[in-house]
């Protein structure tokens, strides 16, 4: 019989410090919040053929000090010894094995006595006295199960790579989400880049994500080159960030204004709202007494991401001016700022000051801060903009 649990009050409660190993992958432990957690229990979810072994291949290759015991319950030793090498991984403390047995990949685990386990995949495994067919819910659940009570005795962290559905869900029963520590997603973005996130994090946030770049050795991780995005002299774009956890991104609002001559003007926007985009139009006719109608107009919102943030507006009015105009932005200036029916710019605090980033520090801030502080630590890299008139005054009347 197993010994029973005491209630006891907090204070009375040891606390144990956790053991955070370091990937070597900078996108990888930006994700899990700073590494690999020991007795950690990770899984890994992806459409085939994304590469989510190509990215555990990476993480082998980077990690250091780590005994690291690779079962694979769908290649053989054989496959995948030949991919290992063709992606020229060098790692001695690595040992790979084929098996689709948890009690042989038990005994495997108690004779290696690894620091991190890799299961690729948990759809392979299936338990000797289980009846049920490996790779369905009740197996999964049994076998997930089984792993995690293994490596919490051991305090040996697992990395579980698992298969999705149609509809984007983890292969199996809900609750194996919840079993694990960590749930992590790996997809492919409209640009081509992988994509991971956090889905669940017991250790850290959720909020982050991570950037890879597939190519024909591998995965790399992604270098953020917001410089490569600019063009300067060049009217009909206005520049702004988005951010994504801690990571910051140079995003560019295009504008192309064409006058129509057999009628009505059409309105074409490509990764923004329409409904929006004809708002801001409609602000453009009153404060400036520019009538559209006749113009066709186009919008597309650059970069690797895409959403459709207020803060955004002020750059799209300043893209739109820009290519009207037919004047360029005279300056490397970020734009930020919701703009109302009024007119006024309303600035956004978690998009405005976040200017921190070495590859953005080249950028002034155009914005409509309030707080004196802000304004005070950028200084001359600073533009006020309380009205979407200002826009006239301080950046196309000075260019």
């Amino acid at each position: 019989m197993s010994e029973t649990s005491v209630p006891k009050k907090i204070e009375d409660v040891s606390e144990e410090k956790l053991i955070v190993n370091k990937t070597g992958l900078h996108e990888f432990d930006r994700v899990l919040g700073e590494g690999l957690t020991t007795g950690s229990l990770v899984l890994l979810s992806g459409e085939p053929g994304v590469g989510k072994s190509s990215l555990i291949l990476e993480y082998i290759r980077h990690t250091q000090n780590q005994k690291i015991l690779y079962i694979s319950g769908e290649e053989s030793e054989s496959q995948l010894a030949i991919r290992i090498k063709r992606f020229n991984i060098e790692n001695e403390d690595l040992l790979i094995c084929y098996e689709n047995i948890w009690e042989n990949i038990e005994s495997h685990i108690n004779n290696i006595k690894p620091d991190v386990i890799i299961l690729d995949s948990i759809q392979t495994i299936s338990l000797l006295d289980f009846s049920k067919l490996s790779g369905g819910s009740s197996q999964i659940k049994e076998v997930t199960n089984k792993i995690m009570q293994k490596i919490k005795k051991i305090s040996t962290t697992c990395i579980v790579v698992g298969h999705i559905t149609k509809d984007g869900a983890v292969a199996g029963p809900k609750v194996l989400e919840h079993m694990v520590d960590v749930v992590l997603t790996f997809k492919k973005d409209d640009s081509g880049l992988r994509v991971l996130k956090a889905k669940k994090n017991r250790f850290g946030t959720t909020s982050e994500i991570g950037l890879f770049e597939m190519h024909e050795k591998g995965l790399s991780e992604y270098i953020n080159k917001s410089e490569d995005l600019y063009q300067s002299d060049t009217y009909g774009i206005a520049y702004t960030t988005i951010n994504d956890g801690s990571r910051e991104h140079l995003v560019g609002a295009e504008s192309l204004i064409i006058e129509n001559r057999f009628g009505q003007g059409k309105r074409v926007a490509l990764n923004f709202e329409m409904k929006r985009l004809n708002m801001l139009l409609a602000i453009i006719k009153k404060y400036f007494d520019i009538d559209m109608e006749s113009f066709d107009i186009y919008l597309n919102i650059s970069g690797n991401f895409k959403d459709n943030f207020k803060a955004m507006d002020l750059a799209i009015m300043t893209s739109l001016l820009s290519s009207y105009y037919k004047k360029s932005v005279p300056e490397k200036i970020l734009f930020y700022g919701e703009v109302d029916l009024l007119g006024r710019v309303k600035a956004n605090l978690k998009y405005d000051v976040n200017n921190k980033q070495e590859s953005l520090s080249s950028f002034k801030i155009s914005s409509n801060l309030q707080s004196s502080s802000a304004k005070d630590d950028l200084h001359k890299k600073y533009i006020q903009i309380q009205s979407i008139k200002d826009l006239d005054k301080k950046i196309f009347k000075a260019s």
